[in-house]
């Protein structure tokens, strides 16, 4: 028999199992600083270096994307509060630009992660609302997501990953937010719906391990 609906608590988030693991993920990206830093510095660099820039407005651009190095710099070197400063020129200099754009996910991220979730998600909704970059969408509305939660706004943090679901562009990005979408409705009883997400990712013939063990733990969890 189906266990009756409860009421989801910040206790209940705070000790759920998947949810906990974001915070290993947050280990993950700092032990691996440097690597991802690479990757997301090459991607920057072949994206920009695709778009059609006039001429007249070729060095504005330039340097908007000067600025921008330097900030991702200071924030491989864990200079913080150079970063703000560096991301917060950019943005009021360079707003209409990519790199402007791309200045409000930084300095969001730099926020959520100093707990300053009000600053952190006015730029993160500005992100998310003129991104240039679809591969941080996903996670911006994570964090958007976790500021909800932490806010115990169940109903808009699933919201919110539902939004990244649809702005994502591989299998593994939905697959990832459908679990984050799971694991909040198991959190408050909504035992079929978590159910029928996990059965949804176990069943597809391609999808990563972690994910798929994922899916199986929820479909474990709500056996009857």
């Amino acid at each position: 028999m189906l266990k009756p609906k409860k009421k989801l608590t910040k206790k209940d988030i705070k000790q759920d199992p998947f949810l906990e693991k974001v915070d290993k993920a947050e280990a993950y990206f700092e032990d691996n600083r440097q690597k991802i830093f690479q990757i997301l510095a090459v991607a920057l660099a072949l994206f920009i270096g695709y778009q059609f820039i006039s001429n007249s407005n070729e060095t504005k651009v330039l340097a908007a994307n000067s600025k921008l190095s330097q900030a991702l710099v200071a924030v491989e070197k864990g200079d913080k509060d150079n970063a703000v400063v560096q991301f917060e020129s950019l943005i009021q200099e360079y707003a209409s630009t990519d790199a402007g754009e791309i200045g409000h996910y930084y300095l969001g991220k730099i926020y959520f992660d100093q707990n300053n979730f009000s600053d952190a998600k006015n730029q993160l909704l500005k992100f998310v609302e003129f991104s240039s970059m679809p591969a941080l969408v996903p996670p911006a509305y994570i964090m958007l997501a976790a500021i909800a939660l932490n806010d115990n706004s169940i109903d808009e943090a699933i919201s919110l990953y539902t939004k990244g679901k649809s702005k994502s562009t591989s299998n593994n990005q939905k697959n990832e937010l459908s679990l984050y979408i799971a694991h909040v409705e198991l959190s408050r009883g909504n035992i079929e719906l978590a159910r029928s997400i996990a059965q949804e990712i176990s069943n597809q013939e391609f999808v990563v391990d972690k994910f798929k063990n994922a899916a199986q733990e929820i479909l474990g969890q709500t056996s009857s």
